[in-house]
């Protein structure tokens, strides 16, 4: 029996951010800042956040954590609201991960903004969850 690897679903929706035009300058799975992100400076923070397992079909239903980080509330706002846009267009998107193509099949918000504040790093974030949904695998 041939076992074949799953896409990453975190990885099938950052690499959906990086190629959408979003005003950052930063999109990854986790924070950077003070290592190769220079703070102050606009970035997406993506993290997986559970999910419900579809068990019927060969498909990833994520649950995410968004953060979406700038130099004041206004900015970071205004960053989340480009997101929202975004995910509101999301159909079937092939996406490239690796060697694979990826199909993103939806990108929902899942939840209300919070606006807090990352005291490690003196810096406003927006924060928000989505639901994802992305085929198991590659796509031709």
């Amino acid at each position: 029996m041939t076992i074949t690897p799953v896409i990453d679903p975190l990885a099938t929706v950052i690499q959906y951010l990086k190629g959408a035009g979003l005003s950052v300058t930063q999109i990854a799975e986790k924070s950077r800042y003070g290592d190769t992100w220079n703070a102050g400076t606009r970035g997406i923070v993506v993290r997986l956040d559970g999910g419900a397992p579809e068990i019927d079909l060969p498909v990833q239903s994520v649950r995410l954590e968004v953060r979406c980080y700038a130099e004041n509330s206004f900015y970071a706002l205004q960053v989340l609201g480009e997101l929202i846009t975004l995910s509101r267009t999301v159909d079937r998107e092939p996406v490239t991960v690796g060697a694979n193509t990826a199909l993103l099949y939806w990108l929902v918000q899942a939840s209300g903004p919070s606006m807090l504040m990352d005291e490690d790093l003196s810096m406003d974030f927006a924060l928000m969850f989505f639901e994802a949904e992305i085929a198991e695998s590659a796509v031709a």
